[in-house]
């Protein structure tokens, strides 16, 4: 499934809660983000692919003690990071930036059960559940 700004709200409807992250990797050349986790209650594999990705920021305090299960997944409506980018953008006067082309970006966080939170913002999620 693909979700992009049209039908942004599906991305709170995906139940991430326990999985455990299986991968990760950042391709700086392609702006994609790739992201797995697992859920051992529903035995279910999540497969993430974040692109066009302008922002993405790892919050890492262990507020909680510890652990790498998610929380949920959810859009993160107050859009503040966003918020900062375009503020940041129109005063420095950038030109020919992914923030002139009119594009609709996602602010998109997972609250891990350490306290711990990543935040991407991205312009779609291609979005694949599976059994195991």
């Amino acid at each position: 499934m693909k979700i992009d700004w049209n039908n942004r709200n599906e991305i709170n409807k995906i139940y991430v809660h326990d999985c455990e992250f299986t991968g990760y990797s950042y391709d700086y050349d392609k702006r994609q983000i790739s992201l797995q986790c697992e859920g051992n209650f529903l035995n279910l594999k999540h497969s993430f692919l974040f692109n066009n990705v302008i922002f993405t920021k790892m919050q890492s305090c262990t507020f909680w003690h510890g652990g790498d299960s998610i929380m949920y997944i959810a859009l993160e409506e107050e859009e503040t990071e966003l918020k900062i980018l375009k503020k940041i953008h129109d005063e420095k006067e950038y030109d020919l930036t992914e923030l002139d082309e009119g594009i609709s970006y996602l602010s998109i966080e997972m609250l891990i059960n350490s306290g711990d939170m990543l935040l991407i913002i991205c312009e779609s999620v291609d979005y694949e559940e599976s059994k195991d």
